[in-house]
């Protein structure tokens, strides 16, 4: 993740996500997918409690990081993984249009443009979401349910 410029974050994420992991290279016999694995690791109760573990001590810490660990960097972080995870459930694992992404190794997907676009938007909308912002919506919210 330090290697990707704030800048480009969720353009070049989007990117990555909706072509099946790729950019322009292709997938090497040693390439996996970590966010498959996590997601077919979810259902074991062996496996479960130390995935959670990962994700909330290693993952959402280090795109809070990346976020710059103001006031709700942890809630952007596990939006943005969750918004990830959602795409990799419906989309390779599922096989649900216009989602799908071929799971094959020799199998290139060229990305979608439209659903790049779409998904880029909403990483950008969680992972540049002001406090500030949050906490007036939670004040209004709060006193709207008063």
């Amino acid at each position: 993740m330090p290697d990707i410029d704030r800048a480009e974050f969720e353009q070049r994420l989007a990117e990555l996500i909706v072509s099946g992991g790729h950019t322009s290279s292709t997938r090497g016999e040693d390439d996996y997918d970590p966010l498959l694995i996590l997601l077919r690791s979810a259902a074991s109760h062996a496996a479960r409690p130390v995935l959670c573990d990962y994700v909330q001590s290693t993952v959402i810490p280090s795109l809070a990081d990346y976020f710059h660990d103001d006031d709700c960097a942890r809630e952007r972080a596990a939006l943005v993984l969750s918004l990830l995870l959602g795409i990799t459930v419906l989309g390779p694992m599922l096989g649900v249009e216009p989602l799908e992404i071929p799971l094959s190794a020799d199998a290139l997907a060229p990305p979608n443009p439209r659903i790049e676009l779409i998904l880029s938007a909403m990483l950008q909308a969680a992972a540049d979401a002001a406090p500030a912002a949050h906490e007036q919506d939670a004040d209004k919210a709060g006193r709207a349910t008063l």
